[in-house]
């Protein structure tokens, strides 16, 4: 999986979880209802970013789905039970810093991704070298360094 193209669906899915008061962890299914997302892409990400998103054990009773959560939020519960939690727990929504530390993570690893794929398509002979240019000096200003 590219951070880059799943950036949309990591920030929405990022903020939400680490921000929502109520709901620390959902299902593929409830958040891609909430947010407008594609549920199957939803899924894909979560699956695929295992770094950033805890698969929980227990499923939702209706539709079979595994909950997630942020693992970085997941990480802040206290206590000393270490089994899977009931959804109706509550862990601390992520405060402002600790959300920064992993959206920029995102960020840098897409940024990384993205100046590969530049660099090489503008050393590359049989490419369009106007097109690519004016697309890498583009992107590089976006990044950050």
């Amino acid at each position: 999986m590219r951070y880059s193209h799943n950036i949309d669906y990591l920030f929405a899915s990022i903020r939400y979880l680490g921000t929502h008061t109520y709901w620390w962890a959902r299902s593929p299914q409830a958040l891609a209802c909430e947010l407008q997302l594609d549920e199957e892409n939803l899924r894909t990400v979560f699956d695929g970013f295992p770094g950033i998103f805890r698969k929980s054990i227990r499923t939702n009773k209706t539709t079979g789905q595994h909950f997630y959560a942020l693992q970085a939020r997941y990480a802040q519960r206290e206590g000393g039970d270490v089994k899977d939690p009931e959804q109706e727990s509550f862990i601390e929504p992520l405060g402002p810093d600790k959300r920064q530390v992993v959206i920029n993570f995102v960020v840098k690893m897409a940024g990384r991704k993205l100046k590969k794929m530049i660099k090489s398509k503008s050393e590359s002979p049989h490419s369009e070298q106007t097109s690519w240019q004016w697309a890498r000096q583009s992107c590089l200003r976006l990044l950050p360094s």
